[in-house]
């Protein structure tokens, strides 16, 4: 409720700020709404039919609990600034809500109601490039990243001659790459336009899900079943709109959005705890509805002095450290390592995340506005996780260390560079078997395969420049064999890991 209400906000300042009609606004609707100079602020407001949750039919005996449609808001906030005469960079805070929902059902001598709750977050940052292909229609084609946060929460309280109760929820989280593209076409003579958009996304992240069974009168819960599993999510989005500049600093836009979202949850499926019945998991979620949005474009402030002693090229040998989080997608076996079991094969390993810390050093060569180069970096890693085979016995994973060796490649302006990257990674995971506690086993095993990712880098001093980068590893798989007197425990672990860090650069550069 607290973000909802400050993404809330965050809309009705533009809206304020739109009523302003700032004298100082650049014009903004020359070929295009994407005709504009300077920066911009912008929020929308909208209703939000949800389609599936991840509990779509609880039922019990006394009634079916669980709707397949429910309806919410949907709220966002932006921030556009213009790099050059073509590009620009954008940044987005969407939020898209249903409040808490009331469902009574009442039969056979009994109550039964429930609860539902559903939301999701998105974070965009993104650099466009702008494309005038006429003079009615202009074009805009987009790339950067996503990240995203989903929750969904169902309960249920049959109350009668047993009070029984469940409740389930799910949250899933990720991040990955997002690309798209957005027009517009000038109705007629005056300031208005047909404008619309396509865009997608592939999030790698972690799906939670936690699901409780339970009677009433202080006695612990019956059944608690929870798990954590790897996640790769897509999104696809759409939207079309009519844009209005009501001033050359102001437009006012009227549409209809929707966004189809795929693995934004993997809740439990085919659970049945008797009276209360069945709780149906699903895990894809259509999200549609009409909106409003207001932006406020502001003239570009003088270009500041350039920087005394700031360097005019790249080229140079650099060095620095980089901190930030590591999260793995793993396999023992066929199973992913939330799938527990009581066998002699261990095929699960929970939540493997944790802190990554390291040094890097390299040395690029720029060539006008393209930059090429080499690094290497070495991280510690802080990526640790267990899985419980028994009662009694549990394995654990450790991820000691990440290095990689890379090529790199950007596009740079002024002193702000955008990079892919690529090339080997190693590794090192150590496995334990732990019987009540201590461990009677342990097997360390080297990975090796391939990286890719990408970055942002800024010049923020004359040798100084910081950056933030994302990292995709796949180091295939190892096996593993940890033995005891009574059995052999093994699985084949295949290893990804994705790294999303920030970090520090001191280029050894020549000064003017």
């Amino acid at each position: 409720m607290r973000r909802r209400s400050w993404l809330g906000g965050a809309s009705a300042v533009v809206l304020a700020m739109a009523m302003m009609s700032p004298a100082n606004a650049q014009p903004a609707a020359g070929h295009s709404p994407f005709d504009w100079s300077g920066s911009y602020v912008a929020g929308s407001l909208g209703g939000a039919a949800f389609g599936d949750m991840a509990a779509t039919g609880v039922n019990d005996k006394f009634g079916v609990l669980g709707r397949k449609s429910q309806s919410g808001l949907m709220l966002s906030a932006e921030y556009g600034r213009l790099i050059d005469a073509q590009y620009d960079l954008r940044l987005a805070l969407r939020s898209a809500s249903m409040p808490e929902h009331i469902i009574d059902a009442a039969a056979g001598g009994g109550l039964s109601y429930g609860k539902t709750r559903l939301g999701y977050e998105t974070l965009d940052a993104e650099i466009g490039r702008r494309l005038q292909l006429s003079d009615p229609l202009a074009l805009r084609v987009f790339a950067g990243v996503r990240a995203i946060h989903a929750r969904d929460r169902i309960e249920e309280i049959a109350l009668g001659f047993f009070s029984v109760g469940q409740k389930a929820t799910a949250e899933s989280w990720g991040a990955g790459p997002r690309a798209g593209l957005e027009f517009s076409w000038r109705l007629g003579g005056q300031p208005v336009f047909l404008t619309g958009g396509v865009d997608g996304s592939v999030l790698f992240g972690r799906a939670n899900q936690e699901w409780v069974f339970d009677t009433f009168g202080g006695t612990p819960p019956f059944f608690v079943l929870n798990s954590s599993n790897p996640a790769t999510m897509y999104t696809l989005g759409g939207k079309l709109g009519v844009t209005w500049f009501a001033s050359p600093g102001t437009s006012f836009t009227v549409g209809y959005q929707a966004e189809q979202v795929w693995n934004l949850r993997q809740a439990f499926s085919d659970i049945d705890a008797g009276d209360v019945g069945a709780i149906d998991g699903r895990g894809h979620n259509l999200v549609h509805g009409p909106f409003a949005r207001v932006a406020v474009y502001f003239q570009p402030a003088a270009k500041p002095a350039p920087i005394v002693g700031m360097p005019t090229t790249w080229t140079g040998l650099r060095v620095g450290a980089d901190a930030g989080m590591g999260f793995v997608t793993a396999e023992a076996g066929n199973a992913t390592l939330a799938t527990l079991s009581s066998t002699n094969t261990f095929t699960g390993a929970g939540n493997l995340d944790g802190g990554v810390a390291g040094l890097h050093a390299g040395y690029d060569v720029q060539f006008g506005p393209l930059l090429t180069g080499i690094e290497g970096d070495i991280a510690w890693s802080g990526i640790t996780g267990t899985g419980r085979i028994s009662t009694s016995q549990a394995v654990t994973f450790d991820v000691g260390w990440l290095a990689t060796l890379r090529g790199r490649a950007g596009w740079v302006h002024e002193n702000a560079l955008v990079y892919l990257t690529g090339g080997a990674a190693w590794s090192s995971v150590a496995g334990n078997l732990l019987i009540a506690g201590t461990s009677v086993a342990s097997q360390r095993n080297g990975y090796q395969g391939w990286v890719a990712g990408g970055g942002l880098e800024y010049r923020f001093a004359p040798l100084w420049s910081a950056r933030a980068e994302y990292l995709h590893y796949d180091l295939g798989s190892q096996l593993f064999t940890l033995a005891t007197p009574d059995a052999t425990y093994s699985a084949d672990m295949g290893l990804k890991v994705d790294v999303i860090r920030m970090g520090l650069t001191r280029t050894f550069a020549a000064l003017p």
